[in-house]
C-alpha cells in the first residue's frame, strides 16, 4: 500500500512518535530537541516548537489528549498544550537523562523514569513532585501505570522488572514487587487484569504473578526482542530471532496468556542482520493485524495467518530502517517511523 501521509523534521533525525488517544494527531520529537504535532488525516503540521536543547528522548499524551509531556538528556520533563503548542510548565528533580514517561488514566499524575535509577510522580496541574521511588542503583527506561493507576511498572537495562505502589503519600524506596529474570529485559507489559506482568528479554518471555509475587510461566526460552498484548488480553505475541548464528530470520510466536499454550507462529521474511532492540512489534486495536518493524523495513500481516500462509504487506521500502511502528487507537492508521520521516498508512488498504 501507498502512504496516506508523510511527515519529516527537515534535516533533523526523528527520535520518537506517538498517536494521540483519539488517533487524530501524531506527535514527534527529534534529535535537535524539537516537538511537532501533525494531523493523522491530512499530514498537516499543527505546531513545531523547541521543547529541549538536547534530543527529545520520550514523549507521552495525557489520556484526554490535551497535554503532551516530553523529556530529554537535560534532566527536565516539560508539559505542552496540544491545542497551541505552548509550554505550560517544567518538572525539576531528576539528576540524569530521562527515558520513560507515563500519564495516569485520570490525567492528574505523570510518572517519569531516569537513568539515575529514580522514578518520580508529579502533579500535572502544578508540577509538584508527589513521590520519589527507586533505589538510585538501576538505570530505568520504559515505565507504565497499571490500568487502575495504583501501580507503576518499570524495566531496567539490567535483569530487573520492578513494580511499585503508586499510591503512597511519602517517599518509598522499596518496590512492591521485584522480579529478576536471568537475562537483560527488553520490554515489559501490564495485563489488564491487574495481576500479571509479561516481560521479554535475553532469556525469553515470562509471565509474572503480582499477587503470588512469583513467576507464573516461562512460555519461551529463546531471546525475545519485543512483546505485544492482544487487545482481548487473552494472547501474547513476541518477536524473536529464528537464526541466532547467521542473524537472518525473524519470527513471531503467539501464546494464550492464561495457560501459555501455543496459538500459532509467524515467520517474517529474512532480515538482513538484526540486532538487539532492532525489532518492534505492534497489534492493531481490533486485533486483526500484527506489524513488525526493524532493519528489514516494516511489514504487516493478518493475526490469523500462520507460519505457512500469505506473507502480508510491506509498508514502505525494504531498505528503510524502521525504529518504531504503531497503530492508532482509532484503528484507522498505522505509523512507521524511520529516522528521516514518518509514513502513515490506512488500515483499510490492508485487505
Amino acid at each position: 500500500p501507498l502512504p496516506h501521509a508523510e511527515m519529516d523534521h527537515g534535516d533533523s533525525w526523528i527520535s520518537n512518535v506517538e498517536f494521540s488517544p483519539d488517533g487524530r494527531l501524531i506527535a514527534s520529537g527529534d534529535t535537535e530537541g524539537n516537538l511537532a504535532a501533525w494531523s493523522a488525516e491530512s499530514g498537516q503540521q499543527q505546531f513545531f516548537v523547541k521543547a529541549h536543547g538536547p534530543p527529545v528522548n520520550v514523549l507521552a499524551f495525557s489520556q484526554d489528549g490535551k497535554r503532551l509531556a516530553t523529556a530529554s538528556f537535560d534532566h527536565l520533563v516539560r508539559l505542552c498544550d496540544v491545542a497551541t503548542g505552548s509550554m505550560l510548565r517544567e518538572f525539576h528533580g531528576h539528576t540524569n537523562s530521562i527515558f520513560g514517561l507515563s500519564f495516569s488514566a485520570d490525567g492528574t499524575r505523570l510518572a517519569s523514569s531516569c537513568t539515575d535509577g529514580s522514578v518520580r510522580l508529579w502533579e500535572v496541574e502544578t508540577g509538584r513532585e508527589i513521590l520519589k521511588l527507586g533505589k538510585n542503583a538501576l538505570s530505568l527506561g520504559r515505565i507504565a501505570f497499571s490500568p487502575n493507576g495504583n501501580r507503576l511498572l518499570a524495566a531496567s537495562n539490567a535483569n530487573v522488572v520492578t513494580v511499585w505502589d503508586a499510591t503512597p503519600k511519602s517517599a518509598a524506596t522499596s518496590p512492591t514487587v521485584e522480579f529478576n529474570p536471568p537475562g537483560r529485559v527488553f520490554a515489559v507489559e501490564h495485563a489488564l487484569d491487574g495481576r500479571h506482568v509479561v516481560s521479554a528479554g535475553e532469556d525469553g518471555v515470562r509471565i509474572w504473578d503480582l499477587v503470588e509475587r512469583k513467576e507464573k510461566r516461562h512460555v519461551q526460552k529463546q531471546m525475545a526482542l519485543d512483546i505485544a498484548l492482544h487487545p482481548n488480553q487473552m494472547q501474547i505475541a513476541a518477536v524473536h530471532p529464528l537464526d541466532m548464528k547467521n542473524q537472518q530470520a525473524i519470527g513471531t510466536q503467539i501464546w494464550n496468556l492464561s495457560d501459555g499454550s501455543d496459538v500459532h507462529a509467524i515467520r517474517w521474511e529474512d532480515d538482513p542482520g538484526f540486532r538487539e532492540h532492532d525489532i518492534r512489534l505492534a497489534i492493531s486495536p481490533d486485533g486483526k493485524w500484527i506489524a513488525s518493524g526493524g532493519r528489514h523495513g516494516a511489514r504487516v500481516r493478518a493475526m490469523q495467518d500462520s507460519i505457512t500462509e500469505r506473507p502480508g504487506y510491506r509498508l514502505g521500502p525494504q531498505d528503510a530502517k524502521v525504529w518504531a511502528i504503531e497503530f492508532s487507537p482509532c484503528n484507522r492508521f498505522v505509523a512507521v517511523r524511520t529516522g528521516e520521516e514518518i509514513r502513515i498508512f490506512e488500515t483499510s488498504q490492508l485487505t
